[in-house]
This record gives structure tokens, sequence and C-alpha cells, in this order.
């Protein structure tokens, strides 16, 4: 729940606390999902820029008014239209009622009430706008008539039933959800066809009582509050004394009118119509003159209309139960029978980014803040649901603990639980909460107060509740009242009660009886915060008694801050021991990064990659995801006009509240535990998120033996408190990265910062030996804290090299990016060295970028090249033209490439630098390969081998073995290209270099595909698999798998081919590659169509295009692989689709040039498409014929 709707339910109702709730939900508006697919929702919130209300005709907030469709006493209500044009109805308040506070009450608890609903037979609330004391609210269109329209006309006894199911439908759906409509007739429900069918929606929440709302309502108390034809007597009596008995008292008086034509109860006036629903008997059910004949109506229809709530049915769907067992008979209509009943309608909303586009507003700017869904959880769901299962079935009760360390989502799991419970009517829930409660017991009196609807009341009204439930349950021991107000009214733990063990009992006593008349769930949140007294009621309610009937108990609790001695222990021991199998736990772990995005972009409307960011950085934990966007939304970043936002300049804070609670649980743990624990912690936060115990050792050797001796106890002590997590065997990582931020924020002065920073990098040095690796990042960050220049850049720069030698280039971009921006500082400037060191950094990016296809980032990072050499005086190095030769080659400019590759060579050349000159013509040399210009493609090769064996470099010379074996593949001579990529391959493997080992395996691989040899290329494959997760060369692995999954669906095994894309597909998106996930989608693409899985091809081929009209790819087998899926799609009768396939085709071939090897295939695509536009083929199942003879002269008109 946003923070303006969490501040605004603790206000009291009262004037003066609803114009508090005003002020804030002055910023909030409320988001859903249409019907149709426009405008349905649920909980969104939505923190926005003022909205401007405009005179009777124009705009309300981002809605446009139409046309005035309707008014009454307080308002009018428009239709209005979204800026995608979707038809909305607008609620607006007349303005001679603007300055009445009780109207714009009603307004604001129809915003609150809406707001937490969605549901196929309720109206949805679209928008709240109050802007200088004028409100309005936006809802879903409805077309239809009020319920009221079958007074004159009844439907078909079955349409009626249909009608009335749906409604109470809805009613379940918002009672489990806390809302009372309290204003049920039927000129709130309208009626719609829906696909042929009959649909209800309720309407009008403006006099909603909420179950939590503290206030009571008492704003109304002395105010009629409903319709007096359909109130309950208890309504009658008292406007904030309902439940949701009240709610199905009104729905039978609406059944008894449409059934017998008139109401069930009449007066002369509004107080005689009172009188009449308290006094009187219900009449019988006399049915009107339309009906022949009903079945088990009356029956329901006066249970309904009972005067004791008690008395009446307590979940709506009981009455759904009880009239799909009847039926009615109109005159003429063929015999009805029993309906089928389905318990559970639920609408899923949609992703806020979604449902912005839906609407019509930015995903920036105005940005669609959301509650935060339930998702994530549904195994431990299902263990609460087995547990309450098993309680009714047995008669018996059963315990569940529900543990989870701070924000995992232990309220928001057994609110869902609630819900499904009282939805269903499984179970009714009472809930009490430790925080903020007085005494040990607050929990357990929090929950029977609201069990027996003695919540907020006090003195004589309490002993009032307390006799009539007492009398209903026929107790008449005086003491039994005395001692259960005493407990009410917090006077509980007085020795008038006689102390907790009686205590306890009277609890035991009074959920036992409430059980007998229904199952009973009891949820008692946060009792580590307690000395144990729900644990012991646990264990109490766990002793079989006679007349006990099902119950539920659920204790939520953070197992970190439940002390290893005391009171609390003692008793959660005691109940593990005591459960004889029926004691459950549920443990909530972090949730899977999937979940933590559909989460995230469930409640903010955000770009991809920054809701992926914020996932991300929330590392599992739902509370920080959740505070995340609402201080990203507090601080208005979200609504800066213009480009994208960038995820790493939006989140470059925590959360204030965040970090208050973290610190809060880093002091109890430290108290816990002691100061030289702390000590100790504060330490390894330096060593990052995750260390092992070998690093830790070695950091606190730094400052003596007598320290590291602590570590032992120090990280059991952590690990029991919650702070770090054993991943495996002597690994740690700490439990979320703000816990390691509130440790290292621990350290004061700039002195011991640098201190903590420089011991880091000094003991990750001496755990690796001075070796290279992925840990180098590490240490070079830990330098640049300590100031330690010289040191990180030497780091940046042995990290860089690393991460290229084994393929990761992502992290050598990072290591790269990191170094420039060290360097770039103001004490480089004027630093001849320290300047060669950025170009090379700068360089080394841009190198590194273009292997990722980042074409941005590496066009930038030239463009900083040119920046550093001109005030210098100094040109342009070679390398950074060969570098933009590949650039352009990337990007599609084969002719540019070319140009920019030979003026790099000539430059290189007048430099004397061999080996520069040798890299370039290399390139050429893959240019022209690429191109399909294959004896071009040869000469640059071969020269290029000579002269890099003329400088020594064997890599780069084996390197060009395997080129020139993928162009004799290119020209499909295999057994040359499979002698030249061997000679590779032993070259590789005898210099002992694994990665350019794995490359020619690879490269083999591929040409035992092409002959058709599946075994022989699964077998190159793998093993070129296992080379490169050896040195971690994630990116070609990454082809290797692709590789693999060509050779599964060539085999005809479909589904293995299908596993082999999906983790391909997987490891391209995660390393950031779209034109290999391009490639990915077309492979799966062509598969789909193998299966006839039409949809999904569709699906795939357009991801394709999508990532290809972006990156502009003219990869040849992508080209390749772009005519043979357009072939795939057009033998499935796909016409249009194969039609862009083929003309995308063409125009990569034509770009490639006529004189390659791609001009046959060229001519081919010229002749479908010549004939695709003709008509030929529009509807070809059978094969597609070749290019015939003759017929290259019509493809120049092309």
């Amino acid at each position: 729940m946003s923070r303006a709707v969490r501040e605004g339910d603790r206000f009291a109702a009262g004037a003066q606390g609803e114009r508090a709730f005003e002020g804030t939900i002055d910023r909030v508006a409320c988001i859903g999902e249409g019907r149709g697919g426009e405008g349905r929702g649920v909980g969104a919130r939505r923190l926005c820029r003022e909205q401007v209300m405009t005179g009777t005709t124009g705009s309300v907030g981002a809605w446009r008014l139409v046309r005035r469709i309707g008014e009454g006493a307080m308002g009018e209500v428009w239709e209005g239209a979204s800026p995608t044009g979707m038809r909305v109805a607008i609620k607006r308040i007349r303005g001679s009622l603007l300055a009445d506070d009780r109207v714009r009450r009603h307004f604001i608890r129809e915003a609150r009430a809406a707001a937490r609903l969605c549901h196929p037979h309720i109206v949805d609330m679209l928008d709240f706008v109050t802007v200088d004391g004028a409100s309005a609210l936006v809802m879903e269109y409805v077309d239809g008539e009020p319920l009221s329209s079958w007074r004159e006309a009844p439907p078909s006894g079955m349409q009626l039933l249909e009608v009335v199911d749906q409604v109470l439908s809805a009613l379940a759906h918002a009672h489990a959800r806390g809302i009372i409509h309290r204003d049920l007739k039927p000129e709130n429900i309208l009626l719609t066809r829906e696909e042929g069918r009959l649909s209800a929606r309720l309407m009008d929440l403006g006099v909603a009582h909420f179950r939590d709302d503290a206030s009571r309502d008492r704003w109304s108390e002395d105010t009629l509050v409903g319709t007096p034809a359909y109130m309950g007597p208890e309504q009658a009596l008292k406007a904030s004394d309902v439940t949701p008995e009240t709610d199905l008292y009104a729905v039978g008086v609406m059944l008894f009118e449409l059934v017998t034509g008139r109401l069930p109860f009449e007066g002369r006036s509004a107080m005689g119509t009172m009188m009449a629903h308290l006094r009187d008997p219900v009449p019988p059910l006399a049915l009107r003159s339309e009906y022949v004949s009903q079945k088990g109506l009356d029956v329901v229809v006066r249970r309904l209309l009972a005067k004791v709530p008690s008395s009446r049915w307590r979940f709506a769907v009981q009455v759904r139960e009880a009239l799909s067992r009847c039926t009615l008979q109109r005159a003429g209509d063929p015999p009805s029978r029993p309906r089928v009943l389905r318990l559970r309608e639920r609408v899923e909303p949609p992703a806020a980014r979604e449902q912005a586009e839906r609407l019509g507003t930015p995903c920036t700017g105005l940005t669609v803040v959301r509650d935060a869904p339930f998702c994530g959880r549904d195994g431990e769901l299902a263990v609460l649901l087995e547990a309450a299962s098993a309680a009714v079935q047995g008669g018996h009760t059963r315990v569940v603990l529900v543990e989870g360390s701070m924000g995992m989502g232990r309220s928001r799991l057994v609110t869902h639980l609630r819900e499904v419970l009282e939805e269903e009517g499984r179970m009714g829930v009472w809930r009490g909460d430790a925080r903020g409660g007085q005494g040990d017991e607050a929990a357990i009196r929090s929950a029977v107060a609201e069990g027996l609807h003695c919540a907020g009341f006090s003195g004589p009204e309490a002993e009032q509740r307390v006799s009539r439930l007492l009398e209903r349950q026929g107790v008449s021991a005086p003491a039994e009242h005395a001692a259960l107000v005493a407990f009410l009214e917090d006077a509980g733990e007085a020795e008038v009660v006689g102390g907790e063990e009686a205590r306890l009992a009277l609890v035991d006593r009074v959920t036992r009886r409430a059980s007998q008349e229904h199952p009973l769930c009891l949820v008692l949140e946060d009792v580590h915060l307690t000395n144990g007294a729900p644990l012991r009621l646990a264990e109490r309610l766990l002793l079989e008694r006679a007349g006990s009937g099902p119950r539920l108990v659920v204790l939520t609790l953070r197992p970190e801050e439940v002390p290893a001695r005391g009171d609390t222990r003692a008793a959660l021991d005691r109940l593990l021991a005591s459960g004889s199998g029926r004691v459950a736990r549920v443990e909530l772990a972090r949730l899977r990064e999937p979940s933590m995005r559909r989460l995230v972009r469930a409640m903010v409307a955000l770009p991809d990659p920054v809701a992926d960011a914020v996932a991300l950085r929330a590392e599992g934990n739902p509370l920080v995801a959740v505070e995340l966007v609402r201080h990203l939304a507090d601080s208005g970043r979200l609504e800066r006009p213009g480009a994208v936002p960038d995820a790493s300049e939006l989140l470059v804070d925590w959360p204030d509240g965040i970090q208050a609670l973290m610190r809060q649980r880093i002091d109890a743990a430290a108290h816990q535990h002691g100061e030289r624990a702390l000590g100790v912690w504060m330490r390894l936060a330096w060593l990052g998120s995750r260390f092992d115990v070998a690093l830790a050792l070695e950091r606190l050797l730094l400052e003596g033996p007598a320290l590291a001796r602590e570590l032992e106890a120090a990280l059991a002590a952590a690990t029991v408190s919650g702070l770090l997590v054993e991943e495996r065997r002597d690994v740690f990582r700490f439990e979320h990265a703000l816990v390691r931020d509130a440790l290292r924020d621990r350290v004061e002065g700039a002195d011991e910062v640098r201190e903590q920073a420089l011991r880091a990098a000094q003991a990750r040095e001496r755990a690796h030996a001075g070796a290279d690796g992925p840990h180098l990042l590490l240490v070079a960050r830990d330098y640049l804290v300590a100031e330690a220049r010289d040191q990180a850049a030497d780091a940046f720069l042995r990290a860089a090299r690393s991460a290229r030698r084994t393929g990761r280039y992502s992290d050598a971009c990072e290591a790269w990016q990191e170094l420039a921006a060290m360097l770039e500082g103001p004490a480089a400037r004027g630093d001849m060295e320290r300047g060669v060191m950025l170009v090379q950094a700068l360089l080394g990016l841009a190198e590194d970028s273009l292997l990722l296809g980042r074409f941005e980032d590496a066009a930038e990072a030239l463009e900083r090249v040119d920046a550093t050499c001109a005030p210098a005086g100094v040109a342009t190095p070679a390398k950074a033209q060969r570098l933009r030769a590949e650039l352009e080659q990337r990007r599609g400019s084969t002719r540019t490439a070319r140009a920019l590759y030979e003026d790099a060579i000539e430059r290189f050349a007048a430099h004397g630098d061999m080996r520069g000159g040798a890299q370039a013509r290399f390139r050429l040399g893959l240019l022209e390969l690429h191109d399909g210009r294959l004896s071009e493609a040869e000469a640059h090769m071969r020269q290029a081998r000579q002269e890099f064996e003329l400088v020594g470099d064997v890599a780069m010379e084996t390197e060009c073995f395997s080129t020139l074996g993928r162009t004799a593949l290119a020209a499909g001579l295999h057994d040359e290209a499979a002698g030249l990529i061997e000679k590779a391959r032993y070259r590789h493997e005898r210099a002992g270099y694994r990665l350019g080992l794995a490359h020619a395996t690879l490269n083999l691989a591929e040409v035992e595909l092409a002959r058709g040899d599946v075994p022989s290329t699964r077998r190159h494959a793998e093993a070129a698999w296992a080379l490169f997760g050896d040195v971690g060369a994630e990116h070609p692995r990454a082809h290797a798998t692709l590789v693999l999954g060509r050779a599964a669906a060539q085999a005809g095994q479909t589904a293995l081919a299908a596993d082999h894309y999906a983790q391909a597909a997987e490891a391209f998106s995660l390393l950031g590659d779209p034109q290999a996930l391009a490639i990915v989608r077309l492979c799966q693409a062509l598969l789909d169509t193998e299966a006839h899985q039409w949809e999904s091809a569709v699906a795939h081929t357009e991801d394709a295009l999508a990532r290809d009209a972006e990156e502009r790819i003219d990869d040849t087998l992508f080209v390749d692989l772009l005519l043979d899926t357009g072939r795939a799609v057009l033998l499935g009768g796909l016409g249009d689709l194969a039609l862009r396939l083929l003309e995308t085709a063409a125009f990569k071939l034509r770009r490639l040039g006529e004189e390659s090897v791609h001009s046959d295939r060229l001519d081919e695509v010229q002749y479908l498409l010549l004939e695709l536009r003709d008509g030929g083929l529009s509807h070809t199942t059978g094969p597609l014929p070749a290019v015939p003879p003759g017929r290259g002269e019509r493809l120049d008109d092309l």
C-alpha cells in the first residue's frame, strides 16, 4: 500500500481525520485494467503532479469530459475519455457542495474502498482527482441498465439467480478485504451483456465501512447511512454497527423484492420502514405472477432476513452454495436445474507499465505506484491452506509458524491467506499484531476483540456486546463475563483476571466456542516482540478438549530476533516439541528474481532496465523493493521529462526508513552478541556482499592473531542474528546489501574509511596470492576508496585484461569504464602518463563494447579518445581508427568500414606498428568474409597471418588459421575448413591457450554441423562448452549452447533443441547481446514452425525483427535464418510475416553486395518476393519453387 494511503488509514474518521487523509490522497490516484483490455485494476496508486480540473467541460486531470449522463443530489456523472480514447464515467461533486466536508468524505471513502478491489463484478475506479477542494472519481464506463429495471420486467428464474450469485461473488471479494458496502440496493447494481451473457457490476462504495478502520466510523454513528428499504436492523440502530451479514441482509431484501414484486418491509416514512425491519416478521415469499414455482428460495430468503446477524449466514459464499441448490421457474421457460458453483473469480491486475500505456500515461513523469501484489509465495501459501484443510477435516487445532527476516513478506502472506479463507468461506479469521500494543498479550487481545466485533469499543458498549455474545453461546456465568470484559479493555493483565494462565484459558474457551460455530483461524503477528504468551497460547490450544472445533493458529516471527535464552525461546522450543505432527514451519526465503521483477512491474510503470535494476538491488527482499519504488516516486526522480532515465542515476541511495530498520537490527544483534562481534562484522563488510572464510581470515590477520581468533564466533553470531547467510561450506554472504552498507557506515572518519578499504584490498591480494581473476575489480575499487590511485589503476588494468582473456567482456567494460572515470578526474589533468593510460582505457572500453554489441558505448568511448587527444595536440591513435571501422561495420556501413580499415592499416604502417597493422588487416579479412568476398578475405587473412608470425604473436597467427577455416566453410569447402581449424586447435593446445582452443573447437563443431554430422557436432560443441566454462568465458559459451541447439534441431530432437535455445536466450539476455539473442529467436521460430506452433513462431519472429530494427544485424547466419524462417512461415500460410522476413533478407543481401557468395540467395529471395506480391504464393502449402531460368530480367524491377 502506498505511504499516502497507509497514513490515511491510521487517521480518525472524524472531520479532522478525514481532512487529514484528504491532504494525503490529493496525490493518490487508482489505476486498473479494463474488461476488454483497458482500465481494469486493483489497489493502484499514482503519486502524481498536480492535476487540473477545468470548468463544466474540458478535462478532469488526464481525462476528457464528453457529455453529462446523469446527476443527483450531491453530484453529476459525465461520460469521459482517456488519452487513448477509452470510455470512462466521471463522478463530480456539485459546485454548491464543494465546501461540504461530509460530501467530500463520501468521495474519499469510495476511493479508498475501490483501491482494494479487483473483481469482474465490481465497477473499477480508474482515477481520483482532487484539486483546490474539488473532487472527482473516474470509473470504468459500464453501458447497461440498473438492476431496478427488473422490477417492471422480471427475467427468467435462471437469469435472476445467476445475477444474484454474481453480486454475492463481488461481496465475498469485498468482505474478505475488510470492506462492507452498507448501501446495497438494485440502483447500485448495473446489468450489462458480455459475450452474450448477463453480467452484474456492483458500484457506489461511497458509504463503505472498513473493518480495519480504527476510528469505528464515528463521523456517521449518528447519521443515517444507506437506504432504509434495504437496511439491516443493526444498521438502522447504528450506522457503524455493521458486519458482512449486514450486506447479506440487503441481498435478502433484493431477492425478496425481485421474486415477489414488492419489498418485505415498508412504512409510511423512512423511520417507519426501519422500525418494520426491527419488529415485523418476515412475510411469506409469495411469487409474482410471472413466476410459477420455486424450490428452496423461501428458506434462503428467510435466513437472510433474520433479525439477529448471527442467525444469518456468515460468508457470502455460503449463500451462494445455498442458492446453487434453489430453482425459480418463470412461465414458458424450460425447467430450471441447480447450477454449478464457481467459488472464486479472480482478475490479476496488469503490470503497471502495460496499464499506463493503455491509459495513455507516460512511463516517466506521472508514475503509477501500486500496492505490492501477492507473488512468489505460492508454495508457502499452499502449506498454510493445507494446514487449514487438515484442521477442518480433523476437527482439531493446527499451528503454523511463519518465519522470515525483515521485509520477507510475512504480513503480506497472512493477509492473502485471510483473503482466500474468507472469500471461500473456509474459516473466519481473527487477526492481532504485537507491534505497538501494550503488554505481552496485545496481539491476542486485538485478535479476540476483532473476532468478537469489540475493537474500538469500551465501557457499557463493550459490556453489551460481550453479554450478547455469551448469551448466544449459552454462557451465563457472571465471572466469565467480567473476565472477558476486563481482558478486552486492556485490564487483562491485572489480578482481577487471575494471571496469564487464567487469561490464556479464557481465550481458549472463547476460541473453542467460536470454532464450534465455524472453523476459526487465529493469526498472531510478530510474536518475537513478546515474552512468549502467543506461543504458550498455541501450545495450550493444541491440547485436545471436549467440544473443540477446527482451529488454525498462525504465528509470524523473525527467528533472528528470538533470543537464544529466555521465555520466548523456551516457549518456542516447547511448542515445537509438543506439536505431535500438528505444528508446521514455513520459512520465507528471498524471492526469486522473476518474482521480484514481477513485483516491481506490477507496482510502478518504469522502463524495463530501470525496473530490472530496482528488482536486482532489492536482492530478493520484497519490502526493500517496495520502499525503493516509493522512494523513487517520493523523490520526484521518475518525473523528469525527456529520455528514459538511467538506473544508475536513479538508484543512488537507500530509503531512510529502510536504513533506519537495518540500523535497529544491527544494534539489537550487537547488544545480544557484544561489541567485539560487531567490530568483526564491520571489518567483514568491507570484503563485499559475499566472502569466504579464507579471505575473512586474511583480513583479520592484518590486525593480529587475537582478532582472527574471534572470527568463528563472530560468523556464528551473525548467522544466528540473520545478518549473514552461509551459502555453502565456508562461504558467507550478507543477508542484504543494506546490512553490509549499514555496517560500513559505522566506520567513522575519512582516515578510518581509507584504512578499512586499504586492508580489504590487501587481504584480497593475499588470499589470491597475486593471481588474476574476477576479484581484481573489487581490489581496484578498494584501492580507489583508499585513495591509493596508482595501485587502483594497476588493479583496474589487470582486471580488464583478465576479464577479456576469459571472455567476461561485461566485466572488462566495467573495469575500463571505472579506470577511465578515475583518470579523467581533475588530479589527472596535465599528466602525460595518466593521459596515455586514459586513452588506453577508453580504447579498451570501445573494443570490448563492440564485442558485446554496445555500439553507443563504443562510439562514446571513441569520442572521449578524440576529446583527450585534441587538447594535447596528439593525433588520434591508429587503433581508434580500426575500432571506428569495426563500429561502422557492425552498424551496416560496409563501404565506410572498408575505407577506415585501409586507412588504419596505412597509419599503423607509418608508425612501424606491424602488430597493429596485422590486427586491422585481420579485421578487414573478417569483413570480407562476412560480405562473402571469399578471395579477398583469404588474401587479407594470409597476409595478416604472415605479419603475426613475424612479430611472434602465435595466438593471433593461430586465429588466422581458424578464420581461414571459416572462410573455407563459407565457400562450402568443408574438408579444407576442417583441416585449417584442426591446425589452429593443435597450436592452441600446444601453447596452453585454453580460450583459443575452445574457440577453435567450436568452429570445428560448426563445420561438422554444415556437413550434417550431428554426433560430431555435439561432441565438439560440448567440449567447447566445457572449456569456455573452465575459463569463465560466458559469451562464447552461450554460442556453444546455441550450436548444440541447432544440432539437436537438425536431428529432430525438438524438446532438446528448445531447451538449448532457451538457455542460450537467457544467457545472451543477461550478457546484453541483442544481436545474438535475435539469432536465437529466429532459431526458436524455425523450431516452432516445424511443430506447427504458429503463435509462438510469430512471437519469436517479431522479437527478432524488433531487435534487428534497433541493431541492424548483418550476421550471415542471421540472414540465412531470415530466409529459412520466411520460407517456413510462408508454408504455414502467414503471408504477411513471410513478406516482412523476405524483404528484410533481401535488403541485407543487397547491402552485402552482388559479387558475394550471397548473390544466388538474393536472386532466390527476390523471386519469392515477386511471386508473393503477385499473389502466386499467398496460399502455398507445398514445396516452394526454385528460381526458373529467364526470370532474372524481372528481378531488377524490384
